[in-house]
């Protein structure tokens, strides 16, 4: 996830917008924001060389800010549990055009740019809910490290220099997935080495039990379970055969009622006038036989990040671990790439039925991680799929922001699910280096405004 810098900017530029008579766009740093323009004394609300603040997407601005800079209706509303009374800044496209964020004329006339104005103005950055845990956690190993934090380029355009090589692929709307091979310890304390697979900050059991979500009102209209039978720990039989325990009942309607009792009483007198949304959380059970009295025998799954080590991935680490030099000894080895397809996003990518795919991105070995053209000879030769290349060339801002939005080349965009947009891209240089203006590995994102603009948009995928 990308930093949230609120700062003192300049507009760098004011541009006539192509399509609006009464909306300019304005250039700050690396992003574009549509500001208003007068056409009768030909003046937008900035000029070049203006001091201004910038809120760039997913900044979270309190209701109070919000109403100061008079922008409350065009801020994204928050989940209600959220506890924050405010709203989201996004990205959209205002008469064709993409517009992110917005700017604002500065509190204080004094300030220097790059002033930090995070705290000033309250600011925080909005964050998801925190991935479920699933029972499925396993013991974290800094050998098999999580994926690079990035940075969006639009925070920082001069991080690459004209005309340096760099490659731009396409970015999955789907989970962050690594697997890889490390050096652990056995019990008697010996070295070996091990798989391991995980999502971008979770290391995962490779079985756990398998949990399902149920609609509570749907499981009582089909008289597959009745409302005075339910509690914790109560089995209900499935049209497929299979048992399922209730683990927890989650109202995500109303106020915690306390008594199970009285949440049901409120679902009897509102089941006709209003549905509710709560979710019976239940664990998945077979029989040894077909008669009653049979022990129940919990079903475990594999984790789907467990999935993504194939055959191909498999081979492609055991190569790295004996053949690649890296002339000092290797205790971790990390394919990192992207679960996609059905039941994971709103986009599919024309995966239908519970498909999934996996698509790497990047290799690391010893936590370094391997130049574009080898990583890519080695994906070819293991056939293990790799994110789209859209570009290999030398790099320009307008390369960049061209490359950003467009259609997905994942699939036919018309059957990529309910958004056929791109999420964006991913900027490297094809040789890996360091870079002072990111303080770490250079590799920066470009989210494409189309996505962030989406129904719960935002950057943090």
């Amino acid at each position: 996830m990308s930093t949230l810098v609120i700062e003192v900017c300049t507009v760098e530029s004011i541009e006539p917008h192509p399509n609006a008579d009464l909306l300019a766009i304005a250039t700050i740093k690396g992003w574009k924001t549509c500001v208003k323009y007068n056409p009768v004394s030909k003046e937008a609300d900035f000029k070049p060389g203006d001091k201004c603040v910038y809120f760039p997407p997913d900044s979270v601005l309190t209701q109070e800010v919000a109403e100061k800079f008079n922008v409350t209706k065009y801020l994204k509303q928050l989940p209600k549990d959220s506890g924050i009374e405010g709203g989201r800044v996004a990205a959209t496209r205002l008469r064709g055009f993409p517009s992110y964020g917005m700017i604002v004329h500065l509190d204080d006339p004094d300030w220097e740019v790059g002033k930090d104005v995070k705290e000033h103005y309250g600011v925080t950055k909005w964050e998801p809910p925190p991935e479920s845990l699933d029972g499925d956690a396993e013991t974290p190993n800094l050998r098999f490290h999580a994926y690079t934090n990035m940075e969006h380029f639009a925070n920082f355009p001069n991080a690459f220099t004209n005309g340096e090589e760099i490659i731009i692929t396409e970015k999955i709307h789907g989970k962050n997935c690594r697997v890889g091979l490390i050096l652990d310890a056995d019990e008697n304390g010996n070295a070996i080495w091990i798989e391991a697979a995980g999502s971008h900050g979770m290391r995962r059991k490779q079985f756990c039990n398998h949990t399902r979500r149920f609609d509570i009102v749907e499981i009582i209209e089909k008289k597959i379970i009745k409302r005075k039978d339910v509690k914790i720990g109560t089995f209900f039989k499935d049209d497929d055969g299979y048992f399922w325990k209730i683990i927890n009942i989650q109202d995500e309607s109303v106020e915690p009622q306390g008594a199970v009792r009285k949440f049901w009483l409120w679902i009897k007198k509102k089941l006709k006038l209003d549905r509710p949304e709560g979710k019976f959380i239940a664990e998945k059970y077979t029989k040894d036989g077909a008669e009653d009295g049979d022990e129940f025998v919990l079903v475990l799954r594999e984790s789907e990040f467990w999935q993504a080590l194939n055959a191909n991935v498999r081979s492609l680490l055991k190569h790295i671990q004996n053949e690649y030099d890296v002339n000092k000894p290797k205790h971790g080895i990390v394919v990192f790439g992207e679960i996609y397809g059905s039941g994971v996003q709103d986009m599919t990518y024309n995966l239908q039925n519970g498909q999934r795919g996996f698509r790497a991105f990047d290799i690391a070995v010893n936590g370094r991680y391997i130049d574009h053209d080898v990583k890519t000879e080695l994906f070819e030769k293991f056939g293990v799929e790799q994110v789209p290349i859209l570009y290999q060339g030398p790099f320009s801002k307008e390369i960049v922001e061209t490359q950003t939005n467009g259609k997905t080349t994942l699939c036919d965009p018309k059957k990529a699910g309910k958004f056929s947009g791109r999420e964006g891209v991913v900027v490297v240089p094809a040789k890996e280096r360091y870079s002072g203006f990111t303080n770490g590995r250079l590799i920066l994102k470009s989210v494409s405004a189309d996505y962030l603009a989406r129904r719960d948009g935002t950057d943090s995928h």
